[in-house]
């Protein structure tokens, strides 16, 4: 069951691994994309799996290995977003356990990714800060999908606006205050918060703030 929109929450905190164990759930899903949430225990490891749509990896929390044919594995720690190759053998080895959000969209929906396949990056060093500014980076575009990247200097807002779809909110880093349907929520780094089609928000940066934000066509 998806997560319920209006509420502060941690997929870290919510989701911890059982020893010798993976471990996933649903957070968010439409039809034009779904958010699950995976949570490996120390010493385990997803065997490799190809997928033909668009899938991108957040860690939250812990490191993984990615494995690939005839390629030197390649780690990906907390706070980077990993785009997943497209129709290639593909698996996960952890040592130290890892918790990540998979991001995944129907084949052939997206149509502009700024990412690079099989590379990582941080987000939280992905956009400047500039005073007084707001500053927007798209990822990704799909139909009926959207991912980006803000970055707000403190005590910048933007008002009050509808979501144009359901949306999930990642606080990367800092703090702000979502106001949801006249309700102020208070999020601080490795938190979440969904927005329902329609929901009627506004965001204030407590401190220099980055967020990432997926909104997904109902």
């Amino acid at each position: 069951m998806s997560v319920e929109a209006g509420k502060v929450f941690s997929v870290v905190k919510d989701n911890p691994w059982v020893e010798g164990c993976t471990l996933s759930s649903e957070v968010m899903k439409t039809a034009a994309g779904e958010v699950q949430v995976f949570s490996l225990a120390p010493h385990t490891r997803i065997s490799p799996e190809s997928y033909a749509n668009t899938r991108l990896w957040y860690v939250e929390s812990g490191t993984f290995d990615v494995e690939r044919t005839d390629k030197q594995a390649f780690q990906v720690h907390t706070g980077e977003l990993y785009a997943v190759p497209l129709d290639e053998p593909i698996g996960i080895t952890t040592e130290e356990g890892c918790i990540y959000l998979e991001l995944s969209f129907p084949k052939g929906s997206v149509s502009e990714l700024k990412l690079e396949r099989g590379s990582a990056v941080k987000l939280v060093s992905h956009l400047p800060y500039q005073q007084g500014k707001i500053i927007n980076m798209d990822l990704m575009q799909a139909k009926g999908a959207h991912f980006a990247l803000m970055s707000f200097f403190e005590d910048t807002a933007l008002s009050e606006h509808a979501a144009p779809g359901r949306a999930l909110v990642f606080d990367v880093a800092g703090s702000t205050t979502i106001t949801y349907n006249g309700t102020p929520h208070k999020l601080t780094a490795g938190e979440h918060f969904i927005f329902d089609k329609g929901g009627k928000h506004a965001v204030h940066a407590d401190t220099d703030y980055t967020m990432a934000l997926l909104i997904l066509d109902d």
